[in-house]
């Protein structure tokens, strides 16, 4: 079922969300092929939950993208919602059109005209570009029946020292490029990390390994193709607001969505993955 909305009817942004709605808009229509290593990352993302929590679930995807994480919740039994503000929601109707159980539709996390009735709302990698975030838990809080789950995965300010310190300042040049010229760098920097991240795996089973920065991150990456990596990279320059979380900051997020938070994790050491019932 098509639930596309056109962009004319959506609220009027402001410039950065103007700018973050077309940066993932170019990134998930250029990067749109979905690939079985998605699967697995959005395992690890939403642990210690499993296929099996999805069977017979009402879901939203909040910021699905070209709707790679929407497709695994499908194919686990759920009837799920991939929602988006940006253009992005087109590759997604095209990657899924044959999933019967799957509705796209365009639209602001904080605007939603959804109602409160999902079972499962998940947002991995969203909540951290938003410029009210704790608004934008709450509003997803809000799309939750009694006894429903709110999963979000964000950027970890514990853990991301040298992102903060040096990737930071390069964002604040990369985010000024244009699309096409820094889909060029980005290609650039993914063939020397395709490199360390094949490095990063041969060398996983030597204990010293394991206390420097990123290495488990790098050894996760070694499954991905430079096309894939190209993605990421982009993902990480391209976006103008990125915002590296506490864990301090997110149980405040959630106590304020007045959720019970169940689960707080440290995924690949650089995220954080919590899970809060809603009451």
């Amino acid at each position: 079922m098509d639930m596309t909305l056109d962009a004319e009817h959506l609220p009027k942004p402001s410039r950065v969300k103007d700018l973050t709605m077309r940066s993932f808009g170019y990134e998930w229509t250029r990067f749109s092929k979905v690939v079985p290593e998605y699967e697995s990352w959005f395992l690890r993302w939403i642990a210690p939950l499993r296929p099996e929590f999805f069977k017979g679930k009402l879901v939203l995807d909040a910021g699905c993208g070209m709707g790679r994480h929407t497709y695994c919740a499908s194919k686990w039994g759920a009837e799920v919602v991939g929602m988006d503000l940006s253009s992005a929601v087109y590759a997604a109707q095209k990657n899924l059109h044959q999933a019967p159980n799957v509705h796209v539709l365009r639209a602001d996390i904080y605007y939603t005209p959804l109602r409160r009735r999902f079972d499962f709302v998940y947002s991995i990698g969203v909540i951290h570009h938003l410029h009210d975030p704790q608004d934008g838990v709450r509003k997803l809080s809000d799309l939750l029946k009694p006894g429903g789950k709110l999963l979000v995965w964000v950027y970890a300010k514990e853990g991301n020292g040298f992102a903060i310190k040096f990737i930071e300042p390069v964002r604040r040049l990369t985010t000024r490029l244009p699309f096409r010229t820094l889909e060029t760098l980005s290609t650039l920097l993914a063939i020397p990390l395709y490199g360390l991240s094949r490095i990063a795996r041969l060398l996983r089973w030597l204990p010293p390994t394991r206390t420097i920065p990123y290495f488990l991150y790098f050894t996760r990456l070694s499954n991905f193709r430079v096309s894939e990596l190209k993605a990421l990279v982009f993902d990480i320059l391209s976006a103008p607001l990125a915002r590296y979380v506490s864990s301090d900051e997110i149980r405040s997020w959630f106590a304020n969505a007045r959720l019970h938070l169940n689960t707080l994790r440290w995924v690949n050491r650089n995220g954080w993955t919590a899970i809060g019932t809603a009451g």
